[in-house]
């Protein structure tokens, strides 16, 4: 009988290691998407842009040749500064120091890495990545749930100690238990409602036939979005009855 309840405990832990697994690489994953999303949409603004600040600069100090300054001097000035940039990070890297010329060599196709790529960007998505900053704030939903879920899983969540510090010892662990289920109790209540809400966007975008329910500019069903969500309630809620809100209980000081 033991043996079997051992091995199910086993089979158990396995399952929840698996889980932290996948929400950590989640995080991860989601938010190198988000920076590089928002980042990219970010450069094609500034160099979408008709004028920037170094061409309006230049133009007012120069009024007379503002042809020259949008077709040659700008443009020469930023990617001037781009290799002194990059030349600087490569000689102050940490680790072995490159020779001169290699640094001399490496800045100057990073930099022209770097301004065919930005070129690339403007000109293959004339419109931006306009759908980014959607997208982000979806994601960020994303993230922000399964963080709550590490964290019932590391006792991270925020305690009050002092309230643990007024019962009695004998009382202490009702009250860590009851402390427990209304945590589990509330987050389980929440990813009903969750399912419910994600329901009702999956049965307007399927009597629409995938017309309705979508986001603006992201888009993508609501109901996927919002379908995720229930997930890192119910494991927030099933944490909370396995591991607690609180490390072990204190023992009283000795009299």
């Amino acid at each position: 009988m033991r043996d079997g309840v051992g091995a199910i405990r086993r089979m158990f832990v396995r399952v929840e290691a698996a889980v932290t697994a996948f929400e950590r690489f989640l995080i991860v994953a989601l938010l190198a998407i988000m920076a590089g999303a928002v980042f990219l949409d970010a450069l094609h603004r500034i160099f979408a842009a008709k004028e920037g600040r170094t061409e309006r600069l230049l133009i007012a100090l120069f009024p007379g040749a503002a042809g020259a300054v949008e077709q040659v001097i700008a443009p020469a000035l930023l990617g001037l500064a781009t290799w002194g940039l990059a030349y600087a990070a490569l000689r102050t890297r940490q680790g072995p120091r490159l020779p001169r010329r290699r640094s001399l060599v490496l800045a100057t196709v990073m930099t022209g890495a770097l301004v065919a790529a930005t070129r690339l960007l403007v000109r293959g998505l004339p419109n931006g990545l306009v759908w980014s900053q959607q997208m982000a704030l979806c994601f960020m939903l994303w993230v922000g749930l399964t963080g709550g879920s590490l964290a019932t899983r590391e006792h991270s969540h925020i305690v009050f100690e002092l309230a643990a510090q007024l019962w009695p010892q004998a009382l202490r662990r009702a009250v860590e238990w009851l402390a427990r289920g209304t945590a589990a109790a509330f987050s389980l209540g929440l990813a009903y409602l969750a399912l419910v809400h994600a329901q009702e966007h999956y049965l307007e975008w399927a009597t629409s036939t995938g017309g309705a329910g979508l986001f603006e500019a992201f888009r993508v069903p609501r109901w996927i979005i919002f379908g995720f969500l229930p997930i890192p309630l119910a494991t927030m809620g099933l944490r909370f009855l396995a591991f607690g809100v609180r490390a072990p209980l204190p023992k009283d000081p000795p009299s």
